[in-house]
């Protein structure tokens, strides 16, 4: 039953990408992520009065006062960053998210990757470096990944995105431990919408009108990222939390197929293949 859920949430995932990119389009990114994070806390919000609230402890606190710096910062980025660029060649930079989480280890939890993790980190590396190189067979072009990084807006934007969330995982995980993953997960999103909201409304990039030109697509993304956050849960309360996060991460595999069919992207076979290693090194980083 954990596979299917977590299947299911990876498909939210993929949905939500392809919905984020059309939404920012008819709007800005400034309100898709505030759409994101709050209608999220909508959906969430009757779950956990249903369930109850959790008893607060200590961790709580602290996961909170840091996550209030990262989790009103990546939804602007990410949302900027598929508005801009191809989804099948910036999705895949997120699988670089367990090698900052595993950087930022040493500093939160005093812990380096085994050599079976180090070997994963390069199997990945390896695979983001082919999907961003846009000819193989082109010598010139074998430090486009790097090009790529410092002229493409959208594989920066990603990039830092992947940074976040590196760093934000050390607080959620302090902010499920000091009360549970879903009121966690409520929690992040409520905080991170009313801060977006508020920086939003200071440089008038929401307001009304914009919020009106597509308001059916905006609450529908926040659902679906409401509805993920249940999926995961759900996952991780029959299953092992390893192959639970594995399998999440095929959304980067969705996202970058969903880029081809709905936006006409397109993959060569090298990218195709940067794709499959990268999904290799995020199995074996978080099963080993």
């Amino acid at each position: 039953m954990w596979l299917i859920f977590a299947l299911l949430s990876t498909l939210t995932a993929s949905a939500k990408d392809v919905l984020g990119k059309t939404s920012s389009t008819k709007t800005n990114e400034f309100t898709s992520a505030f759409s994101l994070q709050f209608f999220g806390f909508v959906f969430l919000l009757p779950i956990v009065l249903l369930v109850g609230f959790p008893k607060i402890q200590a961790p709580f606190w602290l996961g909170l006062l840091g996550a209030m710096t990262v989790t009103p910062t990546w939804p602007v980025l990410y949302m900027k960053a598929i508005k801009n660029s191809d989804l099948s060649k910036i999705i895949p930079i997120l699988a670089l998210v367990p090698l900052f989480a595993s950087f930022f280890s040493i500093f939160f939890d005093r812990a380096l990757p085994s050599m079976v993790g180090w070997l994963a980190i390069v199997l990945v590396m390896l695979g983001i470096y082919l999907v961003l190189l846009k000819d193989i067979s082109n010598k010139s072009s074998l430090f486009d990944p790097i090009v790529s990084l410092k002229s493409d807006s959208g594989s920066r934007l990603m990039l830092m995105v992947a940074i976040l969330w590196g760093l934000g995982a050390h607080f959620t995980k302090a902010l499920t431990i000091g009360s549970s993953g879903l009121f966690a997960t409520l929690t992040s999103t409520g905080v991170s919408s009313m801060i977006i909201l508020v920086r939003g409304l200071w440089q008038k990039k929401i307001t009304l009108n914009i919020f009106q030109k597509g308001w059916q697509q905006l609450s529908l993304l926040g659902a679906l990222h409401g509805l993920g956050g249940i999926l995961t849960m759900a996952a991780l309360s029959r299953g092992y939390t390893p192959y639970i996060t594995g399998v999440r991460r095929f959304s980067i595999v969705w996202s970058s197929l969903a880029g081809v069919y709905f936006f006409n992207e397109k993959l060569q076979w090298h990218q195709i293949v940067g794709l499959v290693l990268a999904m290799v090194g995020l199995i074996t980083f978080v099963i080993v």
